[in-house]
């Protein structure tokens, strides 16, 4: 990547919802992303900032935010209910309501698929078979033909309002986007290829 001058004009600036993390040896509740999701946005050309959980609606408004990543971990309340995805959940509505208000682009990942595609009303179901491999998919997705998988929880069916873009042989919808909102959402972590994947950011 050249070398670039750090200023908003050049660089988008995406705030990322982190996972919640317990260190009991120092009775702690952290909250953390993987160090990769950096190194990814700047190489497409955006500088990421981690957003604290305890954030609400009117501290958002003084972020200069261009775009919201949901990155991965923790599941969802509904799915495994307990304290920290609780609080989570909690904080990622308030999140993409407060992007759907401002017509702030939202990607999702992993988790954050889930979280979307349960949001506007997909049913979850538990899958077999899709963690720590690599999945062909259906039909290319700017140009990925195949895709990391870390997850145990899946999508088959959507709701009106989002739009399928590709799945896996299973029937697992592994990508979608939002008819009408700048809403985009994959169920693989863009984050952990290495090399990055070059492919057209569709979310901001």
């Amino acid at each position: 990547m050249s070398e670039r001058s750090l200023d908003k004009t050049t660089f988008k600036r995406i705030a990322l919802s982190p996972r919640l993390v317990e260190n009991e040896s120092y009775h702690e509740i952290r909250e953390a992303v993987d160090i990769q999701w950096g190194r990814f946005l700047l190489e497409s050309g955006a500088v990421p900032f981690v957003l604290p959980t305890s954030l609400n609606k009117e501290h958002l408004a003084s972020l200069p935010i261009d775009g919201i990543v949901l990155t991965g971990g923790n599941d969802l309340n509904r799915l495994s209910p307990n304290p920290l995805s609780e609080q989570r959940d909690a904080f990622e509505t308030r999140l993409v309501e407060y992007g759907i208000e401002h017509g702030i682009p939202i990607f999702g990942v992993c988790r954050g698929f889930q979280f979307l595609a349960s949001y506007f009303g997909a049913e979850l179901k538990k899958i077999e078979g899709h963690i720590a491999v690599r999945h062909q998919l259906v039909n290319e997705f700017y140009g990925l033909s195949d895709v990391n998988s870390y997850h145990s929880w899946g999508v088959f069916e959507l709701p009106a309002c989002l739009e399928e873009q590709t799945q896996t042989a299973d029937g697992s919808i592994e990508a979608f986007r939002h008819r009408e909102l700048p809403i985009s959402a994959v169920l693989w972590h863009p984050e952990r290829e290495i090399p990055f994947q070059k492919w057209e950011q569709p979310w901001w």
